[in-house]
């Protein structure tokens, strides 16, 4: 079962449902055990009617995940990573906050060692420097058709921005089947949406969409390229080093066979990108189901890579999603073992197994009969 922080939509009178047995929380409040916990969905998330949230959730002990990958290992319980991937286990830390007075927030701190840039091109270079981290989070089951992923993220005092680097965004499809590293989309099997920073701290979204669309590749804020990513809104995000900023990244999946997607961002709660018409996918069994926590310098070359160690910091990172789409079914032995997390709207949210619905189903055709 994946541990963390479920959101509701608030009720009419706006309380969330069982507050009295679970206390609202604020999003980046740290915990000490694995108990689930209800609080209020964000102001965006809310907005946009997106019923269901995981907030990632940080140790208050942070002392306690300092020695033998123990951070990675309380991210992979906690946050619901599950796949084998995971990119810089020795390049994270749970650090309090170092940049607001009296704050008693944690923090995730990333690495970049000096010499570093993006993982696949450090692999190549056979040495024995690393730096950044990636992995991929995630809490929910099924896979969305809109999805929202906001983070507070800061850069250290000692940031050189270089040419750029990645930051997290939404991913869809099975984890580690591409849409990074030059590993194209074809509409079937993925998509991804991350930010990254450019030199002197200008930023963008980052996509890996379906081969290009001309209309899309014409906006004069789009830049598309053949080989790896497309460069959406350049230069419209702005970041500065030892100042925390909101970043929020929603998307609405196409129809199949319609330009009908949606990108939006936000930088601290201003809407930076507002781009229609997009096409994220060919088939509806793809939708938004993953935080892909991917940060690097890189770019594929050395170019790109820091010249010193350096860090970013995050906190407040909240996943929401609503509208599942149809799926292809599972095996029968995955399905009997994994939760599954029916919202109830704004009435209760409830963790069922599917052998406690195959029991109430029988019961209730029993005494039909």
């Amino acid at each position: 079962m994946i541990i963390g922080i479920l959101a509701i939509a608030p009720d009419a009178h706006g309380s969330a449902n069982n507050r009295k047995d679970n206390p609202t929380m604020t999003n980046n409040q740290c915990i000490n055990n694995s108990n689930i916990e209800m609080t209020t969905l964000s102001n965006r998330a809310n907005s946009l009617q997106l019923k269901e949230s995981f907030n990632a959730q940080m140790p208050c002990n942070i002392n306690d995940h300092k020695e033998n990958n123990a951070t990675m290992k309380y991210i992979r319980k906690e946050w619901g990573v599950t796949n084998k991937y995971f990119y810089g286990a020795d390049d994270i830390s749970f650090v309090d906050d170092p940049f607001t007075p009296d704050s008693n927030d944690k923090t995730l701190r990333v690495l970049y060692e000096k010499g570093s840039f993006s993982p696949q091109a450090t692999r190549r270079q056979k040495n024995d420097v690393s730096g950044g981290a990636e992995f991929y989070a995630r809490p929910f089951n099924g896979t969305y058709k809109r999805g929202l992923l906001s983070y507070e993220i800061a850069f250290d005092d000692s940031f050189k921005w270089v040419k750029g680097g990645k930051l997290p965004g939404l991913y869809g499809g099975e984890p580690t089947s591409g849409c990074s590293g030059g590993d194209k989309a074809d509409g079937e099997k993925c998509f991804s949406v991350r930010m990254m920073w450019r030199s002197q701290g200008k930023a963008e979204a980052y996509a890996y969409l379906p081969p290009e669309d001309d209309a899309v590749c014409e906006n004069s804020k789009v830049i598309c390229n053949d080989e790896y990513g497309t460069s959406i809104g350049r230069g419209l995000i702005n970041f500065t080093q030892k100042k925390w900023s909101k970043i929020e990244i929603y998307t609405v999946m196409n129809d199949p066979d319609q330009h009908n997607g949606e990108l939006t961002v936000w930088q601290d709660n201003r809407t930076v990108i507002d781009l229609k018409g997009l096409v994220f996918r060919t088939q509806t069994t793809l939708g938004v189901s993953s935080i892909l926590f991917s940060t690097f310098f890189g770019g594929s070359s050395k170019e790109y890579a820091t010249p010193i160690d350096t860090y970013t910091y995050f906190k407040n990172i909240q996943f929401s999603v609503a509208d599942p789409e149809q799926s292809e079914p599972s095996n029968t032995e995955s399905a009997a073992s994994s939760p599954l997390l029916i919202s109830f709207s704004s009435i209760n949210m409830v963790w069922l197994t599917t052998t406690t619905i195959t029991a109430i189903l029988f019961f209730m055709n029993f005494f039909d009969q």
